[in-house]
Formats: C-alpha cells, structure tokens, sequence
C-alpha cells in the first residue's frame, strides 16, 4: 500500500485550479493545536467578556488569524491560477487572491481537519473549571475534571470545525472576516 499524505481538490469556485491539501496525521493534528493554542484560550477569554463592539471586534481578528493559519496550515500547493503575474501560493491567495477559493479552501481544511457529523454532535470541550463537578471528585481550580476521553485531536477538530456543536462559537463575525462554508 502507499499512503499518500496529501490530497488534491479540483476548485468548484474557480474551474481549472486545482490545489492539493495536507492530510491529517496525528503529528500534523499536534502541530496545529500547538499554533493555535494561544488564540483559541484568547477567544475563550474573550467569551467571559461582556458583548461589547471591542469583544467583536477582537473575536473577529482572532478567527481570521486562525483562518489564516489553517490555510497555511493546510495548503501544500495550488495550481492553475496566477495572481499578479505570479504562480499563486497560499500567502499570495490570503493577502490578494479571490476569497471565494480562500473560503472553498478552508472549508476543505476545516472537513479534512473536523469530526465526523456523529463526533460534533456529541462533543463537549473539555473544561479546566472545576464548576458544576461533583466536590469529592477534584481539587477547586485543579485541571483533574478535564474529560480523559476527550484526545487532542477531538478537541483541536471541535474547536476549530464551524459545524461545532459546543456552546461557544469561533466562526469570523466582522468585516473583513472569513466565514466558514461547508
């Protein structure tokens, strides 16, 4: 058998390109929860904040910097587009290419990336608060109630899937942001 690490997807955004995504392997599943995991704890923060044009406003930034680095993350190549006079490269695309593709690619880094639709019904991020817990079962303030059943790679891909069935929400809400397509 070869195992090939990456996928190639024909754009129905832009017919003729073509662009090939990385696969996902636990290393490639570690390596992106280790990039974001300090956005993803902004944008937690940030939900304990009150509703506020400035929370908005930041939530905003933070997911088009998560979308940016999933399609970084992502992106191996693409083909069959030029932008500028330019072969087209995933930062060429992010700052002046058709952000149709960027939302078609991040769509199919996100379902390479996500759960499958029975996982994100049933997910629950796993929580650090030791609230609500039974007393006799963990230290107040101790990370003891973090779910053992939930693995980095299931909360990596709920967190960062737009299909997410949690309470909290990351999709991009402001100008200039991307929302996610599925």
């Amino acid at each position: 058998m070869n195992y090939t690490s990456s996928v190639e997807i024909e754009s129905t955004a832009i017919p003729g390109v073509r662009f090939r995504l990385r696969r996902v392997s636990f290393g490639r599943r570690l390596e992106l929860a280790r990039i974001l995991q300090d956005r993803l704890e902004a944008i937690q923060r940030l939900t304990l904040s009150p509703e506020s044009p400035a929370r908005a406003a930041e939530t905003a930034l933070l997911s088009a910097e998560i979308d940016a680095i999933h399609a970084r993350w992502g992106v191996v190549a693409i083909d069959g587009l030029e932008i500028d006079g330019a072969p087209a490269t995933i930062d060429s695309l992010i700052d002046a290419g058709p952000e149709e593709l960027l939302k078609e690619i991040l769509a199919a880094v996100r379902r390479e990336t996500g759960l499958d639709e029975e996982e994100r019904k049933n997910f629950v991020p796993p929580s650090t608060s030791c609230a609500g817990e039974e007393p006799d079962r963990a230290t107040p303030g101790s990370a003891a109630n973090v779910s053992a059943t939930v693995s980095t790679s299931t909360a990596i891909a709920g967190v960062t899937s737009p299909i997410c069935s949690s309470p909290v929400t990351y999709a991009s809400t402001g100008d200039g942001a991307i929302p996610a397509t599925s």
